[in-house]
């Protein structure tokens, strides 16, 4: 049986180690501002994006964890919302196309 401490081994962080430390801390930065994004969402009146929520908070998070590590972190906040630019352009794209293969 496989247990919880061995998979997190396999996926932790050490592992994107061949990565640039700027664009590991983006990546880290935008996976951790989903459940930031969806507890914003919960709010009342509130429409947040998926994108809007990478570009805003994974920037944010991506800029304290590499000014904490002594990296550039206007480049990881850039590229964090370089990610968040790409994922509010194919989230539609993707959906659109899944629409039309169901139709099909």
């Amino acid at each position: 049986m496989v247990s919880l401490d061995h998979i997190m081994r396999k996926i932790s962080i050490s592992s994107l180690r061949f990565v640039p430390s700027t664009w590991r801390f983006a990546l880290i930065g935008a996976l951790a501002s989903f459940p930031v994004t969806v507890f914003v969402n919960w709010l009342p009146n509130s429409k947040a994006e998926m994108a809007g929520g990478i570009m805003i908070f994974g920037a944010f998070i991506a800029g304290v964890l590499s000014r904490l590590r002594s990296t550039n972190p206007d480049v990881a906040g850039f590229r964090t919302g370089l990610l968040g630019g790409i994922t509010g352009i194919l989230t539609p794209i993707v959906t659109a196309a899944v629409l039309l293969s169901r139709r099909l």
